[in-house]
């Protein structure tokens, strides 16, 4: 079976003698799962990511999201399941670029840790007890739409990637998320259902009906409309997992074989079962233990079963799992024979409970609640609606929610437990249960007006503004464009705009390596010196191509597959995502490693060398140079040449330039036949920039109070309106859509009164509604906004104050009309002109 496919040979590091193969041809399989409710579920294997042990793509609408599961051949010293879950949200996905100063991901969100942990539990209870492999799944959102949650297209890829790979498991799950609309259980709610839905639930369930996890919120439903949603829930999951059942029949991995832990010698468990059960039972029998006493007793009890067990040649380590499993079976065993748990309580009893409130006067709200040796202390903040958590683009896609103005946050200290450890940032465990707690309590709040990612494929997914898939051998790359508004562009901080005279960035590409490129468990991380390095690169390659545009541009090359050579794929993949986005390329780029291997001569000089075109991996590791060089078929834009030898002839370099030109033109030339020329018009999400007009006078309609007119529609529409000069703005809407109905807003606003059109020089009756030292306030029109005639304004001749005019609140003069001032776009009305000026004061030039 393995003779009819290409296989690759990877060494593993430090391991001179240990090889894996990789099969690498291409088996791509599709399914698409129908749910009751008429939308599908699509899965998809065998095109991305092909070094990981499985990956698959599964898609829900507009919605996709690519699963990879990596599991290390090599048992790892762990007696229990070291599994990694990480889900990633991007915010190219969705089109944007990160709001953060870097504009890049960073570290993990709240709600990457709370779909990480929701992944986690739908398939960590599958896994066999006995597999204590180092397991890694990663689940990256590829794309996004504003109707479907990516959650359960997430547990659903991983459930499928599982099923595909070679790793134990006795899986598949499916995962759906029910909601409740005017007592109708819906399937598959879209973020528009959920807001008007009682309920909000996520449930995983195996082939025989069986809930492996559950998750949601609700707003105070009844027992029996709960049980019918998960019972729904649970029916509709089982679409899924025949569907994926049958595509991996079709397509999956035969499941590896692996050896379970070895066992004690069974003289060695009588020992410690001797030794330990009597007492474990006196233990647990004694109803006058807290936990901290309990805990050391039986801590006590091991220890000096261990010591009269070190002789024998048993590990420690099995002695202690030994005797953990005694003491979980006869923990058990009680249970059932007694119907007593360990502190004397009934099944069914409560331990005691006291609460206490109002702990100290400068809290808004406090209390203590102690439930057996369980305590926590609660405090309440109120705010003002500014403090509101406001939510990351990303997130207000993907969840619907702008902000939250009432939060739970949780918080479990070391000394809680009475232990020693060290003060840090929230993590996983806070983040899950303070969410929890979140939900159990937010349908019971009222409403409060304070805050408590050679063949080429583009355009793959509709939400992207381009996008595009390289592959070349066994390197493969996806690439995506994100255009944002100029106010995205990446600021450079002062030491750098000192020392590279650049002051902002608006077109840059962010290079990502994720461990199962290679096939690999690794940890998910924020960027390296290597992905800094490889980026910067490919940003070099296709910056000198790029016009200038009225957007920032943010392009992404997440490595799917690596063996060699992966920067230069993420320029051809960046050139082709760019075409793909409508950007007009100087001319489309592609970029080539050359290698080299030689001889030298007894000198230490190149006597014999052989030139390598499109270095692979294993020829970077064994050859003499790695010499990176990208263009256009015209010229080149970067090179980067890695010299493992004392040097190189010039005819050396002259010959690889030339190589690495004639591939590269080659390259493109491939690439043209995918997309040779920039798309013509615009995706629907694409942004638009307009700028428009505002009379001086009118601005502080357009603004607002405080600007909260720009504000709301920022937060509402996301189009962002931003000044050019003092009637010129730069009007930014991430789609068409959204800055229609910006134009009607602003239309709206400045349209609310109909005034009258003022002629240049006319003459006017005003009317005086205010008398003021420096002149007097004057309407020509109802409804008008007061208008200044200066004192000087008023007469020839200099007066102190209006009144010597015989000027009066309900006057009426006349005064020409001289436009508005450009500045401020106050009216400038004149009384003087209209007067005749005293004989006195008249000059004669003439001595005639």
């Amino acid at each position: 079976m393995l003779s009819k496919k290409r296989l690759i040979i990877s060494r593993i590091a430090n391991k001179g003698r240990c090889f894996r193969c990789y099969a690498t041809k291409s088996d791509v399989g599709t399914i698409e799962i129908p749910f009751s409710n008429g939308t599908t579920i699509k899965f998809e294997t065998g095109k991305y990511a092909r070094f990981a042990d499985a990956a698959c793509v599964a898609e829900l609408g507009n919605t996709a999201i690519l699963s990879t599961v990596v599991s290390k051949a090599k048992q790892s010293s762990a007696t229990f399941l070291p599994l990694v879950v990480d889900y990633r949200q991007k915010a190219a996905a969705a089109g944007r670029i990160p709001t953060n100063f870097l504009r890049r991901e960073l570290g993990p969100t709240e709600r990457e840790i709370l779909t990480s942990r929701l992944i986690d539990r739908s398939l960590r209870p599958l896994f066999p007890s006995d597999y204590y492999f180092d397991t890694q799944i990663v689940c990256n959102m590829l794309a996004v739409d504003s109707t479907n949650p990516p959650e359960t297209v997430a547990i659903n890829a991983a459930s499928a990637a599982l099923a595909l790979s070679d790793v134990p498991w006795n899986g598949p799950v499916g995962a759906v998320r029910v909601g409740q609309i005017d007592n109708e259980v819906i399937i598959n709610p879209t973020r528009k259902d959920l807001k008007d839905s009682v309920l909000n639930l996520v449930v995983a369930a195996t082939s025989r009906n069986l809930v492996v996890m559950m998750e949601g919120s609700a707003q105070d439903i009844l027992q029996q409309d709960l049980l019918k949603a998960i019972k729904l829930g649970t029916k509709e999951a089982q679409h899924i997992v025949k569907g994926i059942e049958k595509l991996q029949k079709l397509h999956g991995k035969t499941k590896r074989e692996y050896e379970s832990p070895p066992g004690l010698p069974q003289e060695i468990v009588d020992g410690v079962s001797i030794l330990s059960s009597m007492k474990i039972r006196e233990i647990l029998s004694d109803y006058t233990h807290d936990k901290m006493s309990r805990d050391n007793a039986i801590s006590d009890l091991r220890q000096t079963v261990l010591n009269q067990l070190r002789e024998t040649e048993a590990d420690v380590t099995q002695l202690q799992d030994c005797f953990n499993a005694n003491l979980k079976r006869i923990f058990r065993d009680m249970i059932f024979e007694q119907e007593i748990r360990c502190d004397g309580r009934h099944l069914d009893e409560l331990r005691p409970i006291s609460c206490q409130v109002s702990l100290y006067s400068p809290l808004h709200g406090s209390a203590v609640f102690q439930r057996g040796q369980t305590q926590v202390l609660c405090t309440v903040a109120f705010d003002s609606p500014d403090a509101a958590l406001k939510m990351d683009t990303l997130t207000m896609l993907t969840s619907g929610i702008k902000e939250k103005s009432f939060f739970l946050h949780y918080e479990f200290p070391s000394y809680a437990t009475g232990e020693v450890g060290r003060s840090s940032a929230p993590g996983r465990r806070e983040a899950g249960h303070g969410a929890l707690a979140e939900r159990g309590l937010l349908a019971l709040v009222p409403h409060l007006p304070y805050t408590v990612r050679l063949t080429a494929e583009v355009s793959l997914y509709s939400p992207l503004h381009g996008s595009a898939v390289f592959q070349r051998g066994q390197t493969q790359v996806l690439c995506t464009v994100a255009f944002d508004s100029p106010d995205a562009a990446l600021k450079m901080d002062t030491l750098t705009m000192l020392t590279s005279g650049i002051k902002e960035k608006s077109f840059f590409l962010h290079y990502e390596f994720p461990s199962y490129a290679t096939g690999e468990v690794g940890r998910s991380s924020a960027p390296g010196r290597r992905e800094a390095g490889h980026g910067a690169l490919a940003e070099r390659g296709l910056l000198a191509l790029v016009p200038h545009l009225p957007y920032t541009v943010r392009l992404t090359a997440e490595v799917l597959e690596s063996n060699g050579s992966s920067s230069m794929a993420s320029v051809c993949g960046g050139s082709l995502a760019l075409m793909d986005a409508g950007v007009a390329l100087t001319a489309p780029a592609a970029g080539v490693a050359i290698g080299l291997v030689s001889r030298p001569d007894d000198t230490g000089h190149v006597a014999d060398y052989r030139i390598l075109t499109d270095l692979l991996g294993i020829e970077d590791y064994m050859g003499d140079m790695d010499f990176k060089i990208a263009g256009s078929k015209k010229g080149i834009t970067a090179l980067q040449a890695d010299i493992k030898i004392s040097g190189l002839p010039l005819k050396i370099v002259m010959e690889s330039i030339q190589k690495a030109c004639d591939a590269k033109s080659k390259i493109i030339d491939i690439m043209n036949k995918c997309i040779d020329k920039p798309r013509e018009g615009h995706k629907e999400n694409m942004p638009v920039i307009e700028e428009m007009e505002v009379e001086v006078h009118k601005r502080a309609k357009l603004l607002g109070m405080g600007g909260a007119n720009l504000k709301k529609l920022y937060v509402e529409t996301g189009v962002q309106v931003t000044p050019i000069d003092d009637i010129k703005y730069n009007v930014f809407a991430p789609s068409q859509a959204a800055m229609d109905e910006a134009r009607s807003r602003i239309s709206a606003w400045l349209n609310t009164e109909k005034t009258p059109e003022l002629e240049f020089g006319a003459i006017y009756k005003a009317r005086v509604v205010e008398v003021k030292d420096i002149g007097v306030l004057v309407t020509l029109y109802s409804g008008m906004t007061p208008a200044l005639v200066h004192n000087l304004q008023l007469d020839h001749r200099k007066i102190q104050h209006p009144s010597v005019l015989g000027l009066e609140v309900g006057s009426e003069i006349q005064v020409k009309y001289f436009g508005r001032d450009p500045v401020s776009g106050q009216v400038r009305l004149s009384r003087k002109v209209l007067t005749s000026p005293p004989p006195g004061i008249v000059k004669k030039l003439d001595k005639s």
